[in-house]
């Protein structure tokens, strides 16, 4: 076998990985949008549908992204792969208000929704399991 063959077949391990390492990411993204749509208010329906999900610049869920008012964003460090990045946006004008409320002092319209709709989501999904799935697509 050849130093060209070997080059070429580490060149398309690497782009394979970097593809895995994508998946991963997007299922990472999506899971939190997932929940966090779950547990949003919603009075009239508007902050949900605002709900935007981007990786790398392109919508991969629902939503718009015009004047982004409340973002989470999701990054990769890493020295061997491209860096990544996902956001989930809810930009509807309102969306920093129930977000910050304490849920203590507010009476949620739906049930089973409260404050912190997109941290909480974030802190309570098993990153690793979820990244995994993606990865093992």
């Amino acid at each position: 076998m050849s130093n060209k063959n070997i080059s070429k077949g580490f060149k398309q391990i690497e782009s394979d990985i970097n593809l895995k390492i994508q998946d991963g990411m997007a299922e990472v993204i999506l899971s939190v949008a997932r929940k966090s749509n779950e547990i949003c208010p919603m009075d009239k329906g508007e902050l949900r549908k605002s709900l935007g999900v981007y990786f790398n610049g392109k919508k991969i869920g629902s939503g718009s992204k015009t004047g982004v008012l409340r973002e989470l964003k999701i990054k990769t460090y890493s020295n061997i792969s491209p860096k990544y990045i996902g956001s989930i946006v809810y930009d509807c004008k309102h969306a920093i208000y129930p977000h910050e409320m304490d849920d203590e002092a507010t009476n949620w319209t739906t049930p089973g929704t409260h404050s912190k709709y997109l941290e909480n989501p974030l802190y309570q999904t098993d990153l690793v399991s979820e990244f995994s799935k993606g990865f093992k697509k």
